[in-house]
C-alpha cells in the first residue's frame, strides 16, 4: 500500500526532476501501472475499501 511520503516522491520525481515513470519504478520498486495511476491522477492519498466482507466457508 502506498503512503503519502511515497506518493510525494513519485510526483516530485515526475514532474520536478523530469524521470520517467519506467525509472521511477525500477528506483522505488513499485509497478509502473502504480506509479503510472498516480502520475494521472491528481490525488495525494491512496487507499482501498472493500465493498463486502466475504463470510469464511467452512469445510
Amino acid at each position: 500500500m502506498l503512503i503519502v511520503e511515497t506518493i510525494g516522491k513519485i510526483r516530485r520525481y515526475f514532474f520536478v526532476e523530469g524521470k520517467k515513470i519506467k525509472q521511477i519504478s525500477r528506483e522505488l520498486r513499485i509497478s509502473r501501472n502504480t506509479v503510472r495511476g498516480v502520475v494521472r491522477s491528481g490525488t495525494t492519498a491512496h487507499s482501498y475499501t472493500r465493498e463486502d466482507q466475504p463470510c469464511p466457508r467452512r469445510i
